[in-house]
């Protein structure tokens, strides 16, 4: 234990993800207040039991990915048409549906 402001700081060291759950499970109950956990890898369950809200990352994750995506999709569909248009086959690069439609005809 230390001091630290006229309050007690205890740190615990814990080998098992288990271990630190049952601990922060017990401080809990016994009306401590945990500010941090550090743990070289995510430990599942955790987040609840400390009280953490979810985090946005994975929805920031998926709409920068999806514009990028669609960014990356209509510039290539740009360059390919409009900015330097290469005949693949004798056909146009962006007909390629329409093509293959009057062929089955």
């Amino acid at each position: 234990m230390a001091q630290d402001n006229n309050r007690e700081v205890i740190y615990g060291l814990y080998d098992d993800e288990e271990d630190l759950l049952r601990a922060v499970k017990l401080a809990k109950t016994d009306h401590l207040d945990i500010y941090d956990v550090f743990s070289p890898f995510p430990v599942h369950g955790l987040d609840p039991l400390l009280g953490l809200e979810e985090s946005r990352l994975h929805q920031a994750g998926f709409i920068y990915g999806a514009l990028g995506t669609m960014t990356a999709f209509l510039g290539m569909s740009w360059i390919f048409t409009k900015d330097w248009p290469n005949i693949f086959g004798g056909k146009p690069y962006w007909s390629f549906l329409l093509s293959f439609l009057l062929l089955l005809n």
